[in-house]
């Protein structure tokens, strides 16, 4: 292969990658050591996690966030939504009120999904629960995804003057769910202050 068709070759094999790197999200490791989500508490992984960050929400997935998603909202401030950030200006999406009572955060976390595309969302089993050093909620959800398979997730909560604090696991009921589920009980009983 002569010189020029070599340095074609080797060019265009760039370009291609770069288009191809151009659409892909990038993620970065999060080792099993502890981690502070948004400056507002800390978590202990307990296993590796890959992590993406959109925003003030960060998202963390092992297999793929459409097998196993665990996602971190830090001090979610009044006149917000959860998922589009978008303040009480634009009604896309619900809104968090400063004050709200656990039955009502159940609610804008239910209404959120919806918005989103799922279907069939179902909390169930709202409790209390701590969140570090804050008396917190828990709730369960049950709903379907876009391509019909049932999902199974889990919200563990808190608000308080500074904003609500939130985070959410979720994954495909028959596997990916039980699968990690065992490691995000520990994650989430390892919540503390900062």
């Amino acid at each position: 292969m002569s010189a020029w068709k070599r340095a074609s070759a080797i060019a265009a094999g760039m370009v291609m990658s770069v288009l191809i790197l151009s659409g892909c999200t990038v993620y970065s490791l999060v080792p099993p050591k502890p981690v502070t989500i948004g400056g507002a508490y800390t978590i202990d992984p307990q296993i590796a996690w890959s992590k993406r960050t959109a925003g003030n929400i960060e998202y963390w997935t092992v297999d793929g966030e459409t097998l196993d998603l665990l996602v971190f909202f830090a001090e979610v401030k009044d006149g917000h939504s959860l998922f589009s950030g978008k303040t009480a200006d634009d009604e896309d999406f619900p809104i968090y009120r400063a004050g709200m009572r656990a039955t009502d955060i159940q609610d804008l976390v239910v209404a959120s999904y919806r918005k989103s595309g799922f279907e069939k969302v179902e909390p169930h089993n709202l409790r209390p629960a701590p969140f570090g050093s804050l008396q917190g909620f828990r709730f369960d959800l049950d709903f379907v995804d876009a391509n019909g398979l049932e999902r199974r997730g889990t919200v563990l909560g808190a608000a308080s003057d500074a904003g609500l604090n939130l985070i959410l696991f979720d994954g495909p009921r028959q596997h990916y769910f039980p699968k990690y589920e065992e490691a995000v009980e520990r994650l989430m009983a390892s919540v503390r202050g900062v």
